[in-house]
């Protein structure tokens, strides 16, 4: 679910070499290479804008939902989509080491973090499984050995029938099997948890303070007050094409 939602990583690189476009695997990608990036293929490394302008969607790794214009001598991250024009850039960071590698690795490794629980768990199990096993051998040998004289079959079915009742599968797997289908299902709701401890503090929390316009927010302005140039709030709301022509760049001038 996990991989499903959330596989930024592209799957090639055409690579310039003499003039001649190749078409190679992100990972074959060296520093200073040149690489070609056109309208809606996926940028495969970090790199640097040689030349070309474009317009890239970085939302996959920012958030954000407004696409970023982007010109010579800008830096562009992998796993971010390349939307107009055609991009020459040269590598600044090869496949393993970019933005996009570092993101999956972060996220394939949640397993890894454990929450209190399951570390208490694993660690309860370490020492509980090998006690029972011995125990469960104590009684298949002691009885018949003893008090018991060379009834082993009896002892041997009974120290079975302990280790099975004994046997800690459902303890050890409890655990970890509730915070994975609570992580997976999060995934399906696309939501990122990037481990267990994380979806146990989740529990705790009474606040949660969100950023970033395209995560929780679909990045479509409206106008609700217009302030006139004295302060004041104006009664009539100007006209829709009026309100079309403001932008995120050039509201300080429509203000002036």
């Amino acid at each position: 679910s996990i991989a499903k939602m959330i596989d930024l990583r592209p799957t090639y690189a055409i690579r310039k070499v003499k003039g001649q476009e190749v078409q190679v695997d992100p990972s074959e990608l060296k520093m200073s290479h040149i690489i070609v990036i056109k309208p809606g293929e996926r940028i495969p490394v970090d790199a640097v804008v040689l030349s070309g302008s474009s317009t890239i969607d970085t939302k996959a790794i920012t958030g954000e939902a407004m696409p970023v214009e982007v010109y010579k001598g800008d830096k562009i991250y992998s796993g971010c989509i390349n939307q107009s024009g055609v991009l020459e850039a040269r590598v600044t960071r090869i496949y393993k080491d970019s933005i996009v590698s570092r993101i999956m690795e972060t996220v394939e490794e949640a397993q890894n973090r454990k929450s209190q629980k399951e570390a208490f768990v694993t660690r309860f199990s370490k020492v509980y499984a090998p006690i029972m096993v011995l125990l469960s051998v104590l009684i298949m040998v002691i009885p018949p050995s003893t008090f018991s004289y060379g009834n082993w079959e009896t002892w041997i079915y009974k120290g079975l029938i302990f280790i099975i009742v004994a046997c800690p599968c459902a303890l050890a797997v409890a655990a970890p099997l509730a915070f994975l289908g609570g992580i997976a299902s999060a995934a399906r709701q696309g939501i990122v948890v990037k481990g267990g401890n994380f979806l146990e503090s989740l529990v705790k929390a009474d606040t949660f303070i969100f950023d970033k316009t395209g995560t929780i927010t679909q990045g479509n302005l409206s106008l609700v007050e217009f302030i006139t140039g004295d302060g004041k709030i104006a009664e009539d709301i100007p006209n829709q094409e009026f309100i079309e022509a403001i932008t995120l760049n050039n509201l300080a001038k429509v203000s002036e």
